[in-house]
């Protein structure tokens, strides 16, 4: 009778101890081979089958959610604290939320990729997604009034920023984070009001994008 009591809670044991390892698996697999690493080397890593993982993680995005759920609120919730902050000081709130989004790209190329997710239509976070894109919007809008940032800078230049970092800390591997904050730092200076040419208008279906 006893043994068959302490069954299940050790099953329930073995279980969490399992989905812990697959979550510690999978940061650290699409941390280095980014949202598309296979995920038979996910269970590998974890030291688990692959049917294991399938049982914990039905669907990947589940696994995903799993990794990066406490990031994408820190995100979400750095957002509001920018756009709140742009009341009284637009441009210290506009450049240090920049530098932030570029920090977290640069640190974890999975990471980047949940960030521009929005770009396929991912579902994953999308709510997430929804509330840093109204707080950026207020951002941006209140650096304007403030005459803090260009005035032909469109908020759709913060996703264009984005997925240009994303593609520079990939490409550059091991001197990503070096290469991110160099390029943070010069687009940072070309976001300022200044004499000088207009820009070249955002691709449209960005502006699109950023109103809904």
């Amino acid at each position: 009778m006893s043994d068959a009591n302490s069954n299940p809670p050790r099953l329930r044991v073995d279980a969490e101890r399992n989905r812990l390892a697959l979550i510690d698996a999978a940061t650290s697999v699409f941390g280095r081979r980014g949202m598309d690493a296979p995920l038979d080397e996910v269970a590998r890593e974890a030291g688990v089958g692959i049917a294991t993982l399938y049982r914990r993680f039905p669907e990947r995005t589940q696994l995903v959610e799993a990794v990066f759920e406490q990031r994408m609120r820190l995100y979400a919730d750095r957002a509001l604290a920018a756009a709140a902050r742009a009341l009284t000081e637009p441009w210290e709130a506009f450049r240090d939320y920049v530098t932030f989004i570029f920090e977290q790209q640069a640190t974890d190329t999975a990471f980047a990729d949940v960030l521009i997710a929005p770009l396929t239509g991912s579902p994953v976070f999308a709510d997430k997604h929804r509330a840093a894109l109204k707080a950026t919007i207020a951002l941006v809008a209140r650096a304007h009034e403030a005459g803090a940032i260009r005035a032909d800078f469109s908020h759709a230049d913060l996703y264009l920023v984005t997925l240009a970092n994303a593609g520079l800390v990939k490409a550059a591997r091991s001197s990503g984070p070096e290469a991110s904050r160099r390029l943070c730092a010069y687009l940072l200076e070309s976001f300022r009001p200044g004499p000088g040419d207009p820009l070249p208008p955002v691709p449209r279906v960005w502006e699109r994008t950023a109103r809904t």
